[in-house]
């Protein structure tokens, strides 16, 4: 049933002002003074109960050793960084992982001799390189003369790319769209090409096990997204943010359609953690104002990019974790048996960053144009 017109009228005069602002204040100044401070009491009283969940949850942890049974994960983007050591650690942890690299002849090499790890050709903007990666597991899981059972346990979308630009420095639509294409459809790709796999699974043991339903290990889509998914702001990050936005939002669509083919899909949101995407953010950002074309390129200094880099480089420098943290929870989504949907990890994330979240669109710009500090031009 629609709106009455009496609803309708009260909707357009809400938005006419001074009675937008006036309603606004006052909604916020009722949910600040009185449900937050409730909000808070119940969350302290229920806080011995969450923390009692959490230790023992932390115990009921996937052991891939089990006899008869193996734990394959699919893992993207394991040329380096967070891909490559949550490979090394899952691999001695005795899961079989497929470590997904964009580029095997470079990076192929780095995993010889490990025990468990099957590095494969996948540049996840390439469809048919992740189809026949697809097809890669589809044979490992249907062994002929296996004893084993054989199991698909997680996807981790860990493939990712962030340029360091503002967005009046790309030059052509490809730069554009290189970070929606690898942070965003390169994992919609993925999982599009696995999904089969994980929901047969499912089906089958509805159809033809004998065991109890409590049994049943939940196999899960683990996308590494990043803080820049629920925030928004940074300078010289438009198409990042836009990207991780993306993502977020699909994920959370996703996990409601996969809930009844018990499949979890599990987002973790790091901030800045020290891996090569940021750490030659200078570097990348003096390469990306080289490449502008001349008419462009006069519209900024060097003197001003290079302000811009200092400042940006000296902003992230005091948030740069440890990139443990983010591996250690990403091992932790792939183990536990029942895992948070949501993972947001770094002191800064947990904190402030969440905080800006709830802030008005027009403060949350205007403390980011004054930390920045832009010089004008």
């Amino acid at each position: 049933m629609p709106p009455s017109q009496a609803t309708q009228y009260i909707n357009r005069i809400l938005h006419k002002e001074p009675l937008a602002s006036i309603f606004h204040t006052f909604f916020w100044a009722i949910i600040l003074l009185f449900f937050c401070p409730v909000a808070g009491f119940f969350l302290l009283l229920s806080s011995p109960a969450r923390i009692l969940y959490a230790i023992l949850n932390d115990h009921r942890r996937i052991n891939a050793f089990q006899d008869g049974m193996e734990f394959c994960v699919v893992v993207s983007g394991c040329d380096s960084g967070f891909g490559k050591d949550v490979a090394f650690e899952l691999s001695r942890r005795g899961f079989v992982v497929f470590a997904g690299c964009r580029s095997l002849d470079e990076s192929g090499h780095q995993f010889e001799g490990a025990n468990n790890i099957i590095p494969l050709q996948m540049d996840v903007t390439k469809y048919d390189e992740i189809s026949r990666v697809a097809q890669t597991v589809a044979k490992w899981m249907s062994p002929v003369n296996s004893g084993s059972k054989k199991i698909l346990h997680a996807i981790i979308n860990n493939a990712g790319k962030g340029e360091a630009k503002p967005f009046d420095w790309y030059e052509s639509k490809e730069s554009i769209s290189s970070d929606v294409d690898v942070n965003f459809y390169g994992s919609v790709f993925v999982i599009q090409q696995f999904l089969p796999m994980l929901k047969n699974q499912y089906l089958i043991h509805k159809q033809g096990s004998n065991e109890n339903e409590t049994q049943f290990i939940k196999p899960r889509i683990i996308n590494v997204i990043s803080m820049a998914g629920l925030i928004n702001g940074t300078f010289g990050a438009s198409m990042y943010h836009a990207s991780k936005h993306a993502m977020e939002g699909f994920a959370a669509s996703l996990r409601v359609e996969l809930f009844p083919f018990g499949i979890g899909v599990i987002n973790i949101n790091p901030s800045f953690h020290k891996t090569n995407m940021v750490l030659d953010l200078k570097a990348r950002l003096f390469q990306s104002w080289e490449n502008m074309p001349p008419s462009r390129r006069g519209h900024y200094s060097k003197e001003y990019c290079d302000k811009v880099a200092s400042k940006l480089e000296n902003n992230f420098s005091k948030f740069l974790w440890d990139p443990n943290a983010v591996i250690d929870t990403i091992l932790t989504a792939v183990e536990l048996k029942y895992p948070s949907c949501q993972y947001i990890v770094g002191s800064d994330a947990k904190t402030m960053l969440l905080v800006a979240r709830w802030l008005p669109q027009d403060l949350l710009s205007w403390v980011i144009q004054k930390d920045v500090d832009l010089p004008r031009r």
